[in-house]
């Protein structure tokens, strides 16, 4: 019995050494495995966590905003949801890109014309541009006054994010199309 376990140790140390090295086999040829394995804990486990979050780097859907309209509330609440985009962790900001979701911002003037009371309809319509045929995803129409686009973009951050994760539970094969080349963004 003493003997088998022996020739175990033995066996495990020529392995463990020829994989780390010598002086690894020798601690566990001189009966000192406690020790060596002690010194052995805190190193492997730094390497661990550093292979894991390197190779766990979150991958960023491309975003891209279109807009169209030439009044001061539709361009204020583009130019701020493209900033949200650039600060998510989870979305980055391209043009000409494909696939990408894409997020078209419609926006009218209102009837109203002075400064106080001023208004803009804007329509917005989320899709996945693919390489083939863009799918609709959602829409919307939104009465948004003077100084309020910023919040406008603010809520519509949290809807794009919505419609990424309902894109990839509910069509997984489209969703796996923005992964495809894992770009960096």
């Amino acid at each position: 019995m003493i003997m088998g376990e022996l020739l175990t140790e033995r066996i495990c140390a020529g392995l463990v050494g020829g994989i780390l090295g010598t002086p690894f086999a020798f601690y566990f040829g001189k009966k000192r495995k406690g020790v060596a394995m002690k010194r052995l804990i805190m190193p492997l486990m730094i390497a661990l966590l550093f292979v894991a979050s390197v190779s766990a780097q979150e991958f960023k859907v491309p975003v891209e905003v279109v807009q169209r309209g030439r009044d001061s509330v539709g361009l204020e609440a583009a130019y701020a949801l493209r900033e949200n985009i650039r600060k998510s962790h989870g979305m980055a900001l391209v043009e000409d890109m494909r696939p990408c979701i894409k997020v078209l911002l419609l926006s009218l003037d209102s009837d109203q014309q002075d400064d106080a009371n001023y208004i803009s309809a804007i329509g917005t319509v989320i899709v996945f541009d693919s390489l083939s045929e863009p799918v609709f995803l959602t829409f919307g129409v939104n009465l948004v006054g003077a100084e309020k686009g910023t919040l406008y973009a603010d809520s519509l951050i949290s809807h794009i994010e919505e419609q990424i994760e309902r894109l990839r539970r509910d069509w997984p094969e489209l969703y796996i199309q923005l992964r495809l080349k894992e770009r960096v963004l």
